[in-house]
């Protein structure tokens, strides 16, 4: 049996990852030091799932899958929405949001994410379109 852990911090843009494995036939018991070392290196890559820090917004986005419209269930004031897709582009801003309801049938199937923006701050959840 092994263990891997891998930490990411973001700060200012800086991004700085920590590894560590440790393998069980590698213990024999005791003491157990660990080293750490920054690396710094060019990245690239597709984000494939977001956790939010927007504490206290209650928000619920249904159906999901959808085949073209969304209904936004929240007791906040939503002031915008907007969505991008799996590869990070903006498909859809509306400023204008009548009865928390977004029509996306414009959007082909596949893997959105949809960003409330409120008072209290932004959340962003997956939404799969599917006609």
């Amino acid at each position: 049996m092994s263990y891997a852990a891998n930490t990411w911090m973001f700060s200012q843009g800086q991004v700085d990852v920590m590894l560590s494995t440790l393998n069980k036939q590698d213990w024999q018991g005791g003491r157990l030091n660990l080293k750490n070392s920054n690396v710094s290196t060019n990245c690239s890559g597709i984000i494939s799932s977001i956790n939010n820090l927007a504490p206290n917004i209650n928000l619920h986005i249904y159906p999901n899958p959808t085949k073209g419209e969304l209904f936004i269930n929240t007791s906040e004031k939503i002031i915008a929405i907007s969505a991008c897709n799996i590869i990070g582009k903006d498909v859809v801003l509306n400023t204008y949001i009548n009865n928390n309801q977004l029509d996306i049938s414009q959007l082909s199937n596949g893997i959105y994410f949809i960003s409330i923006y409120t008072e209290k701050g932004v959340i962003t959840k997956k939404i799969i379109v599917s006609k």
